[in-house]
């Protein structure tokens, strides 16, 4: 930490610190001398307020990822940030006017740039390396562009140019492979030396003037000038394109768009506010509310995110509740005399708190899903029947069964010795064959 008593750093004084990896430069200091932190291993620095300039190769180690830079500085000299290529974005505060020659030179790991409108040249080199850039954002209060500005900036696609530039140096976007399109404006005059050389996949110029010949194009510039090129009275022949458009919602205007003709993006016609629609509702996911019954139609809901509105629909009711008895037909079996019936059913569409009732000649003598009639000694009807919540749904409701038993007088004979030698121990029983007689 540099205390506050500090105004000046000079030269070389930290040089080769290599231990020293975050620095914060206070308000007091007003002045940073040549190389002041060369061979410093710093990944974050953030300037005071009092510094109205970057000095020259200040840092210039691959290991820098943030810089701050105060909103007092108005300039960034050259070569402050050359060869810092761990440096991925960089924030240039509004009072900047100039930058540099080969300020930010091989910052290969920068992105993006947003050059503020202060700033009225970008110095030879100025991002000259920068493979990693794909959008620099050039203001209106640029008016030259330097040599080599923009040399091998290999990750641009586009390039706009403003109308405040006049010139466009030297080799100034020279090796940008990446670069398929270029807006330039009317203003400009000259485009210098090789300024888009080994620009190989450039295919499209679109130009504020009426003739490519109105600008001085110096040599080593074919594949600038074998690229289409679109003039300003003709980008009206090449299509068109809507922009910036918004859908009105429940609460908030749209709007129509911006109709631009393409590729050039010169503007057809503005667009114009489209009124709140009250019924362009974003709707959720429809969510259960009531669920349904046998008895009653659900409900469902759904909400709008937008204004909190609601639409319902009804859901159906569930299908009649119905019960059956399994394995049983009354009329193809006959049971023995004193033996012991099973008899199990289910529930189609059960209720939550339904219930199955036996009921044995018109008698409800059950409750459950199994029932087991005990040393039965006559015939008898027999019926399920389905409660819910202690109320009987009639629908649900088997038919009356008939269950025959033999009641005769040899059926009744072998119930009674059936009964008698059960008594005697298994063991006689599987020896006189008793088991197999009366299984």
């Amino acid at each position: 930490m540099i205390p506050d008593s500090v105004t000046s750093i000079g030269s070389y004084v930290f040089d080769g610190c290599t231990s020293l990896t975050s620095v914060t430069i206070p308000d007091s200091v007003t002045s940073i001398g040549y190389s002041a932190f060369s061979g410093c291993l710093l990944e974050y620095v953030k300037m005071g307020a009092g510094l109205t300039f970057i000095p020259s190769s200040l840092i210039q180690e691959d290991t820098l990822k943030e810089f701050i830079i105060g909103d007092s500085v108005t300039r960034i000299s050259d070569s402050a940030f050359n060869g810092c290529t761990s440096l991925t974005s960089v924030t240039i505060p509004d009072s900047v006017t100039s930058i540099g020659w080969g300020a930010f030179r091989d910052c290969s790991g920068l992105t993006s740039v947003t050059i503020p409108d202060s700033v009225t040249s970008i110095g030879w080199g100025a991002f000259s390396g920068c493979t990693s850039l794909t959008s620099v954002t050039i203001p209106d209060s640029v008016t030259t562009i330097g040599d080599e500005a923009f040399h091998g900036c290999t990750g641009l696609t586009s390039v706009t140019i403003p109308d405040s530039v006049t010139s466009i140096g030297y080799s100034a976007f020279s090796g940008c492979t990446g670069l398929t399109s270029v807006t330039i404006p009317e203003s400009v005059t000259s485009i210098g030396r090789g300024a888009f050389s080994s620009c190989r996949n450039l295919k499209t110029v679109c130009y504020g003037g009426t003739n490519q010949s109105d600008i001085m194009i110096e040599q080593y510039n074919s594949e600038l000038q074998k690229a289409q090129w679109y003039y300003h009275e003709h980008n009206k022949d090449t299509g068109t394109e809507t922009r910036n458009a918004v859908t009105p919602t429940c609460k908030s205007e749209g709007y129509s768009g911006d109709v631009y003709y393409m590729p050039c993006g010169v503007l057809k016609q503005a667009g114009e506010k489209l009124p709140v629609d009250p019924n362009a509702h974003a709707f959720g996911a429809w969510t259960l509310t009531t669920a349904p019954t046998i008895y009653a139609e659900g409900v469902e809901t759904q909400t709008c995110a937008i204004c909190g509105a609601k639409i319902t629909r009804s859901i159906p009711k569930l299908p009649m509740s119905k019960v059956a008895i399994h394995d049983f037909t009354s009329s193809s079996k006959t049971y023995a005399y004193r033996s012991s019936i099973t008899f199990a059913a289910t529930v189609e569409n059960p209720t939550p708190n339904g219930q199955i009732h036996w009921f044995v000649d018109g008698k409800d003598v059950h409750t459950g899903e199994v029932y087991t009639a005990e040393n039965v000694r006559h015939s008898f009807f027999l019926q399920a029947k389905y409660f819910d919540d202690g109320k009987e749904i009639p629908q649900a409701a088997t038919e009356i069964e008939k269950v025959n038993v033999n009641t005769g007088f040899f059926a009744r004979l072998i119930a009674f010795f059936r009964g008698l030698f059960g008594l005697l121990p298994k063991e006689a029983q599987a020896y006189l064959g008793l088991d197999r007689v009366f299984s």
